[in-house]
């Protein structure tokens, strides 16, 4: 009977371990690893440092210069493998762009564009979404596309 017990209450610890694991490693949840930034200049350093941290084999760390007027960012996120870049606009609303940024790109239907920076290759996909459109877009270096 002890041996029953033993093994159920092992049996038990590991199932909480493993519920604590996953909840604590979610790359999904952009909520918990916000950054708790409105914008990501090019001269804020850590914010920076936090991307390059998340996809160590990236060669480039994405930053915002300026925005169109009615443009805003809203949320930067940082898992481990992936960045993610929400923008808001004033006509369309929150989540009006989101710009995923990986390791490796699947790049689907998307269509291959300039991107103005050597060893780059940027891809997007617009999404329409009822009389508005919600643009997406990738970018890939070169070893990830």
């Amino acid at each position: 009977m002890r041996r029953v017990e033993l093994m159920a209450g092992t049996a038990f610890l590991a199932v909480v371990l493993l519920a604590m694991f996953l909840s604590t490693t979610n790359n999904d949840s952009a909520v918990k690893t916000s950054l708790e930034i409105q914008s990501l200049g090019c001269t804020d350093l850590e914010p920076l440092w936090v991307q390059a941290q998340a996809v160590p084999s990236a060669s480039l760390v994405p930053c915002v210069r300026t925005l169109p007027v009615g443009w805003s960012v809203t949320n930067v996120a940082v898992n481990d493998g992936r960045s993610v870049i929400t923008l808001a606009h004033d006509r369309t609303g929150g989540d009006a762009m989101v710009a995923r940024l990986t390791a490796g790109c699947d790049v689907g239907q998307a269509a291959g564009q300039a991107s103005g920076q050597p060893g780059v290759r940027r891809y997007q996909l617009v999404e329409r979404q009822g009389p508005t459109s919600a643009p997406c877009a990738s970018t890939c270096s070169p070893a990830a596309a």
